[in-house]
């Protein structure tokens, strides 16, 4: 079903009976007026009418015209689009100090990539000298993210000369800079330590909190938990990221428990499906899984609240703006002194690399290529012809690059909808709280009341 009026206003429409099982209505959303509401069928035709009339400067009656006016009128709370088009232009620049691991994930999207490959120093100097300038920056406050790649704290001498270099010209500058460390922490020492609480380095571990889970997906559990504990000790707040699996989806609610009970203090939890392609033989499995993360995800999130917990995932960050594109692109230094897109795509071995590198160091100096960088950043670029309809559209922007590269048709599909049930879903949530104040009356409620109308009236007919 399409409507050309609601299309051409970027109007978007999905049927709530996938995800709520109550056929016969629709949500409704605009992500540029950041305006969601409930619609029959019937609905969505007059909707499309009054659109049409409104383009051609036909009289509409007042309700109608307060609705459309809500849809297409960007209001003081709608959220802002974020662009990116120069090189020059970003605040946050992805660092990868090597490709060296010592784990072997069972859905490591990096895997491939490895070597012995270490930053060089001076590739290193050179990208922080340009990241870290006021000159280039204005007042905008900047942040440095250290990951893989490989494991970031094995090349801990590179890791604190950055550090260290970052924070002295921010400082120097006044500049406001934020820095964050992604680990599989193993690999932990009082110089560490020191180091991370001296540069305040913010960090996240990498770790599954169940040990069977953990044992069999990634190892050396008990050498992670005792790392978490004594960073608690020494008065870093690590938050802790997990990848959903097949293994533990039906198990998130006991994983929020051990976060509490086992590694107190901890008060971040982020839970994300994995991404590798390897993860499902079949789609009744793929469609499965996905499924059971949407039905568990909220119920667990309200579980870590109330152990006074943040708890998110990828989509609801995504939630929180408008994308022209999935991500922004990357400002990211790779091991070999090469400036990629994207920092799960930045070895030699791995897939699309030639495709995503855009810049290197050469001769003490940062080079881009801006005809590359110009056609991989293009707003859009990654879209298909299923995406220009699509409710999830401005939060989703084309989906991720890696997925892109890695995905077949069928599991990018697969994708897509547990993408698209995430958006419908928030909005639900959204919705709820609107209803709850101004009717008095939950969102499933409503919808359950004017099921039962309906249901009233063809009997009567």
């Amino acid at each position: 079903m399409h409507y050309d009026y609601l299309s051409c206003n970027e109007i978007q429409f999905a049927p709530l009976n996938p995800v709520v099982g109550i056929p016969g209505y629709y949500i409704v959303y605009s992500p540029l007026t950041g305006t969601a509401l409930i619609a029959s069928n019937a609905d969505l035709a007059v909707l499309e009418g009054a659109l049409k009339c409104k383009a051609q400067d036909g009289e509409l009656e007042e309700g109608l015209k307060e609705t459309v006016e809500l849809l297409t009128s960007p209001g003081e709370h709608a959220p802002q689009t974020v662009v990116i088009d120069a090189p020059e232009k970003y605040t946050k620049l992805s660092l990868l100090p090597n490709f060296t691991c010592n784990f072997s994930c069972s859905y490591c999207y990096s895997a491939k990539g490895r070597s012995q490959q270490v930053v060089d120093r001076e590739a290193l100097a050179t990208m922080i000298d340009f990241f870290v300038d006021r000159k280039r920056t204005g007042d905008s406050p900047l942040s440095i993210f250290i990951s893989g790649g490989g494991e970031p704290l094995l090349s801990w001498d590179k890791v604190e000369f950055a550090v260290s270099r970052a924070r002295e010209l921010a400082a120097g500058q006044g500049i406001q800079l934020e820095i964050w460390l992604m680990t599989n922490g193993s690999h932990l020492s009082d110089q560490i330590i020191r180091g991370l609480l001296e540069h305040e380095v913010n960090v996240g571990v990498s770790f599954e909190l169940l040990e069977d889970v953990q044992n069999r997906q990634r190892g050396k559990f008990a050498e992670v938990a005792e790392n978490i504990r004594t960073m608690l000790r020494n008065g870093i707040t690590p938050s802790i990221s997990s990848v959903i699996t097949l293994e533990n989806v039906k198990r998130m609610e006991e994983m929020v428990d051990v976060a509490a009970q086992d590694f107190s203090g901890v008060k971040h939890l982020n839970f994300d499906p994995a991404m590798t392609s390897d993860l499902f033989s079949e789609s009744g499995k793929a469609h499965w899984f996905y499924q059971t993360f949407l039905d568990g995800f909220f119920k667990v999130r309200q579980k870590a609240h109330a152990h006074g917990m943040t708890f998110d995932c990828n989509m609801i960050r995504k939630f929180e703006g408008l994308y022209p594109r999935y991500c922004q692109g990357k400002l990211c230094l790779t091991p070999e002194g090469k400036i990629s897109v994207c920092h799960s795509i930045s070895s030699p071995k791995e897939k699309d690399y030639e495709k995503v590198i855009y810049g290197d160091i050469h001769d003490g100096k940062v080079r881009f290529d801006r005809t590359k960088f110009a056609s991989l950043i293009a707003p859009q670029a990654n879209f298909t012809a299923g995406c220009y309809d699509c409710i999830a559209k401005w939060h989703c922007g084309g989906g991720c690059l890696m997925y892109r590269a890695n995905y077949d048709n069928r599991q990018m599909e697969l994708f897509c909808d547990f993408t698209r049930n995430m958006v419908i879903r928030l909005l639900l949530l959204r919705l709820d709280i609107q209803y709850r104040e101004n009717m008095g009356l939950s969102l499933e409620e409503f919808l359950q009341q004017q099921t039962n109308t309906h249901e009233d009236v063809s009997r009567t007919e």
